[in-house]
Order: C-alpha cells, then sequence, then structure tokens
C-alpha cells in the first residue's frame, strides 16, 4: 500500500534506526527502497526484511535519489523518509486508517517531533483538516517536512511534479508548493515521525547562508507565480528575498542587498531593513 523512498548517502549511523522503525509496522502490501546516492562506502543489505530492496546509483543529491525512488516505487502511496529520521510506534497503522477516511487527498500530512541534540520538541500544531499551505506560509514555517507525510504517484506523475535536481537549498519547499498549487493537501495533528536536525548542522548553515543559493530558489518560486498566477506566492517570494537581504547585509554585502531590497513589495520587510541599515550607521559612528 505505501512505498517508503529513503535516499541516503555516507549515514551509516543513522540507518539502522530509521530501518527499525518500520521493521514491526510495514504489512506485505508495503514496500522499502533505499536509494543509495553514491555513499563512499556502499550499502549493504543486512536488513533481512523481504520487501526492502536498495538500489544503487551515481551521487546526483537527495533530489535525484527521491526522484529515482518515485519511478521505482510500486504502490501508489509514497513516503519519503531521510535516512537520519524515523517514525514513531503504530504511525503506519494510524496513517492507513487516515488515507482510507480522506483517499480523496492528494497529499496526506502529519505533525512531527523536531530532534535537536538528544531533545526532542514538538513541532508547531495546526488544526486537522484541510490545510491551505500557501496561506499558511505567508505567516508561518512549513507545517510539515518530507518526513511527515504521504504523496499519490499517480498524482506526481499526472502532474509531472518532481524534486527539481538543480537546486541544493528550498528543494522540498518548492517540490511541495508545486504539489500544494495541483491538488489538495489534508492535515492531521498527530505526531508521528522524528525530523533529526543536529546530524549535518554545519552543511545545512552554509546552505541556508549562501545568497546565490537563496536568489536560485527565489527565481523557481516566481517561475511558479507565472506559471499559476496565485498571488500568495508572492508573499512567500517576499519573505524570501527579505532573507536574502538579510544575508547580504550580515555579509557586508551591500551593493546586492540595494539591489534585492527593491524587488520586496511588503512595506513592513523594506521598514525592517531601514532599521537594519540605520543601526549599522549609529554603530559605524560611535
Amino acid at each position: 500500500m505505501i512505498s517508503f523512498i529513503i535516499p541516503f548517502y555516507n549515514k551509516h549511523i543513522f540507518i539502522n534506526e530509521c530501518v527499525d522503525s518500520l521493521r514491526n509496522q510495514i504489512s506485505n502490501s508495503d514496500e522499502i527502497i533505499i536509494i543509495d546516492d553514491g555513499s563512499e562506502v556502499p550499502l549493504k543489505n543486512n536488513f533481512q526484511i523481504d520487501n526492502l530492496k536498495i538500489i544503487r546509483k551515481s551521487n546526483g543529491g537527495v533530489s535525484s535519489a527521491r526522484n529515482c525512488g518515485i519511478l521505482a516505487a510500486k504502490n501508489n502511496y509514497l513516503f519519503f523518509l531521510d535516512s537520519d529520521d524515523y517514525i514513531v510506534d503504530f504511525s503506519i497503522e494510524k496513517i492507513k486508517s487516515h488515507i482510507s477516511s480522506n483517499n480523496n487527498a492528494e497529499i496526506l500530512a502529519f505533525n512531527y517531533y523536531r530532534l535537536i541534540n538528544d531533545i526532542y520538541k514538538k513541532n508547531m500544531s495546526f488544526n486537522s483538516g484541510e490545510l491551505d499551505l500557501l496561506s499558511c506560509l505567508s505567516k508561518y514555517n512549513f507545517p510539515f517536512n518530507s518526513s511527515s507525510l504521504v504523496v499519490k504517484k499517480d498524482f506526481l506523475l499526472t502532474k509531472n511534479i518532481f524534486f527539481n535536481e538543480t537546486l541544493t537549498f528550498g528543494e522540498d519547499q518548492l517540490f511541495w508548493i508545486k504539489c500544494c498549487l495541483n491538488g489538495s493537501i489534508y492535515y492531521i495533528n498527530e505526531f508521528l515521525s522524528v525530523y533529526r536536525y543536529d546530524t549535518d548542522l554545519s552543511t545545512s548553515v552554509i546552505l541556508r547562508n549562501d545568497v546565490q543559493l537563496n536568489v536560485n530558489l527565489i527565481k523557481n518560486l516566481f517561475k511558479l507565480y507565472l506559471e499559476f498566477g496565485d498571488k500568495r506566492l508572492l508573499k512567500i517570494i517576499d519573505q524570501q528575498i527579505f532573507q536574502t537581504c538579510k544575508l547580504c547585509f550580515l555579509n557586508h554585502d551591500f551593493h546586492k542587498l540595494r539591489i534585492y531590497s527593491r524587488l520586496l513589495r511588503n512595506i513592513k520587510y523594506r521598514f525592517l531593513l531601514y532599521g537594519l541599515l540605520l543601526c549599522k550607521y549609529f554603530i559605524k559612528t560611535i
């Protein structure tokens, strides 16, 4: 019924915990697909699970691995589970129950725990029901992540939705926004998975702080706006431009800051930037 797609690259220390969280919950109709994305030490299939297979490929990044899993999956419901994340007990039983009750929704999302330096924290909660993701993103961060939802494979193939393999930052955000623009999301306020934050923190910080990577994401979001004309996307784009401006400020790149600040539509963000620049001026003159 569900194909669990696990992109894997060099995280041998966590993969057993990830797979073990599925081991006693899956049925014969489920499958586990691990995409070994060119790990330096290839992952061996020592898991002793009949309906688990490992697909090995050359390194292409997490988006490439997930896309490979989409095409390889035999079931219509896909669950993307990162190799350093895991699901809690009885999650699959609950997910299947909700699938039966909400089979018209293309995406079934649920809440999750954040694991930060061995401390579990609950993610922000929303009421269960159909979720307006774009309106939510104009006020909050993502209410879910790729390890806390299932999506229909036939929906993705029909709408030609795949992860953008040219992006190394924001590829998840772009993918789920595309899904939202083409289908419906039903949200369940139950904590069914654990998202680990601290396994590759240095890399994630570098990616978030790379101005060009942020700009690439903005360009792709704007392409979606041109395609769908949904004005809610403009608020999300404004948020991303503001984050990029802050990075320029922190990097003392005031030439780019002037360029990107002119793209801001939101007056509030402009005043916040002016406030930052005034603080810089006064600190410099003291």
